[in-house]
C-alpha cells in the first residue's frame, strides 16, 4: 500500500496538474517514516501528515520502525529479542500476510 502510493511519484516525477502538490519519493518517505517526531522540522511533519492522509498504514509502520529502532540502540539484548518475539511484527498483517500468528 505505502510502496504503491511512493512508487507512483517514480512514474511520472511531477504531476500534470499545475497547483498539484510535489510528490514524495520513495527514499523520502522511508525517512520520515523513520525519523521521531522531535527530530522533524516543520516542513517534514506536513510531509508526513499529507503521506498519512494518502496512506493511514504508514501511522503503523511507523510505531514498528521507531520501536525497532529504540530496541537496537538501548543497548540492551533483551529488548531486541522482545521486540522479535513480541507482537512487533507478528501482529502486524497488512504488508505480509505470512507473518500471522
Amino acid at each position: 500500500m505505502v510502496a504503491r502510493f511512493v512508487a507512483s511519484g517514480r512514474k511520472t516525477g511531477r504531476t500534470t496538474r499545475p497547483n498539484a502538490p510535489e510528490r514524495i519519493s520513495p527514499r523520502h518517505a522511508a525517512i520520515l517514516v523513520t525519523r521521531g517526531a522531535d527530530q522533524m522540522t516543520e516542513e517534514q511533519q506536513r510531509l508526513f501528515d499529507r503521506l498519512v492522509s494518502q496512506c493511514p498504514e504508514v501511522v503503523e509502520l511507523r510505531q514498528i520502525a521507531l520501536a525497532f529502532r529504540a530496541a537496537l540502540t538501548g543497548g540492551d539484548a533483551a529488548k531486541l529479542r522482545l521486540w522479535i518475539e513480541g507482537p512487533g511484527i507478528a501482529s502486524t498483517d497488512p504488508w505480509s500476510g505470512s507473518l500471522t500468528d
